[in-house]
């Protein structure tokens, strides 16, 4: 029989090699909704008792994930959760017992291993040092990976437990739909951690998207990761969708052609609407804003985002928080660009933006159908941190487009107008009530994005009428109006001169003259302006 283990963190005091529930719950904590606790009651059984689900269960995994946040919400709410469902998971919290141990190369990480039983490794030993080649390369992974987050990009390394090394304990771990699992140690606190960390005893199981020494390299980056958060901000019950998005970025910065985020990124580009930090799949798929930050930004924006985290008090849970650790003045100096990357996949790719953008799958967007005299209507809802994308196919219209949006009052909105064509000119609408484009015969494509900056708030509204006018000459917000008088002339060139060759983290960099949004004032921008020069 199937022993299942649940592992408490505020909840549990250290004693020995094992340890025992804290029956003294902390004062200022209230209970958890019915609803929420029986969420979490689910996605617990999901991954440590199946047995308790009916058949077809949608909290059986039906791929592998990080199993971090469901055991953290556990954690993190042991004292607010009703005495029985404590007493389903509330099994005494030991570590793992395995046979063996072997030291990484640079005796940072103590490997813990069987060679027998469902959690044995695979016996070769080409090298004949006694220790089985996977072993080995588990040693030699997590050396690498703690070069690369540690050393090359800055972060702390994880919290010590006290022995000068961090413990990595091979398992099976299939059965439970799991690549890896890294537990905090209680010892240090709760909003920062040691930790240990459980992985996979060959990742060959077809509940793996990704397999073999490739599943093992991507699970070590992205653990490793949550073992360096949890030296910032460990609270992953708060801020699971962060602590996933960054790891799952992180596989792709140490190994960038193993791309095991493709399998999640699909989620993300299907709901464009729902908010960036919804949890489940969708915060695998999110990842593709750390690749946005990493490229326009640098990667040093992630790390700067993970250190103001660390100043934050134990109960600091808003988004206000992570818009703090924002470049650009916060989410909504992000977003705008963010959106714009997110139409330019699959088909739609072009040099200057995701660099695998081409791989990516396509936001797939409503499309409206004016003609003469026959203005199309519809509308819609965007969460917070969120957009939406209305196209209209304007290859062979004559005239000007207008567009007319309502918006929800109780929301933050910025209004971008894409206009597609040979190249990529983005607009900031300044009315989003009358947006007018002339000539849109011009472009292949006009995309109109409601974009909700907010940081509270689901399911806001907008609707919209879009119509064709041949009385449209003037471009409400003409492409290329850089200092906002209404017209493009040599004024503008000077400020589009003047931020030439910048990126956003550089000084002189205007973002009104970054005119395809690819995050650089450049050559590209140059064409579009010279193009609209003069309206």
């Amino acid at each position: 029989m199937r022993r299942y283990r649940i592992i408490i963190v505020s909840v549990l005091i250290l004693s020995g090699g094992g340890a025992r529930l804290d029956a003294q719950a902390p004062p200022d904590l209230s209970p958890l909704s019915v609803e929420a606790e029986r969420t979490l009651f689910l996605r617990a059984c999901g991954l440590f008792n199946r047995e308790a689900l009916p058949p077809g269960s949608p909290h059986i995994p039906d791929r592998a994930v990080c199993g971090t946040p469901v055991v953290m919400a556990l954690a993190s709410n042991w004292h607010r959760l009703s005495k029985t469902t404590r007493e389903a998971f509330a099994t005494l919290f030991q570590r793992p017992i395995a046979e063996r141990t072997a030291m990484s190369p640079k005796g940072r990480f103590r490997i813990h291993y069987n060679r027998t039983g469902s959690h044995a490794v695979a016996p070769a030993d080409a090298d004949r040092n006694g220790v089985p080649d996977y072993v080995d390369e588990v040693g030699r992974t997590f050396e690498d990976v703690w070069d690369l987050e540690v050393g090359r990009m800055g972060y702390d390394p994880p919290p010590p437990d006290g022995d000068g090394v961090y413990d990595v304990y091979i398992r099976n771990l299939a059965g439970q739909s799991a690549y890896g699992f890294t537990y905090p140690d209680v010892a240090a606190g709760r909003y920062a951690s040691a930790s240990y960390m459980e992985i996979d005893n060959n990742y060959t199981d077809s509940i793996y998207g990704t397999r073999g020494l490739d599943g093992l390299h991507v699970t070590a980056a992205h653990e490793f990761f949550h073992a360096v958060q949890f030296g910032y901000y460990n609270d992953i019950y708060t801020s699971a969708w962060w602590h996933e998005l960054t790891s799952t970025w992180m596989e792709d910065v140490a190994y960038t052609d193993v791309n095991d985020y493709y399998q999640y990124i699909p989620e993300f580009f299907r709901s464009p609407g729902v908010s960036l930090d919804q949890e489940g799949l969708h915060m695998f798929g999110a990842s593709v804003y750390a690749h946005y930050l990493a490229k326009v930004y640098g990667e040093a924006s992630i790390r700067r985002s993970w250190e103001v985290l660390k100043e934050r008090k134990p109960s600091d849970a808003g988004l206000e928080h992570y818009d703090a650790g924002m470049p650009a003045g916060g989410f909504a100096g992000v977003f705008p660009g963010f959106a714009v990357w997110n139409y330019l996949t699959s088909t739609r790719a072009r040099p200057g933006y995701y660099p695998e953008a081409g791989n990516y799958p396509a936001v797939i967007p409503d499309t409206a159908v004016p003609g003469p005299g026959m203005p199309d209507s519809g509308y819609g809802n965007v969460d917070r941190l969120a957009a939406n994308y209305i196209r209209v196919f304007s290859k062979g219209l004559s005239g000007g487009l207008r567009g007319a949006f309502m918006l929800d009052e109780d929301a933050t909105w910025t209004l971008l107008v894409l206009l597609v064509g040979d190249q990529v000119a983005v607009v900031r609408a300044s009315d989003a009530s009358r947006v007018e484009i002339p000539d849109v015969q011009r472009y292949e494509q006009v995309v109109f994005v409601p974009i909700v900056t907010s940081l509270e708030g689901k399911r806001f509204r907008y609707s919209y009428t879009i119509s064709v006018d041949e009385g449209i000459t003037r471009a409400s917000d003409p492409v290329g109006d850089v200092n906002l008088d209404g017209r493009v002339n040599f004024a503008d060139f000077v400020g589009f001169a003047g931020g030439f060759g910048k990126k956003p983290d550089e000084e002189g960099y205007d973002p009104r003259a970054d005119l395809n949004g690819d995050g650089e004032i450049n050559f590209q921008d140059f064409v579009i302006f010279a193009g609209h020069f003069g309206e």
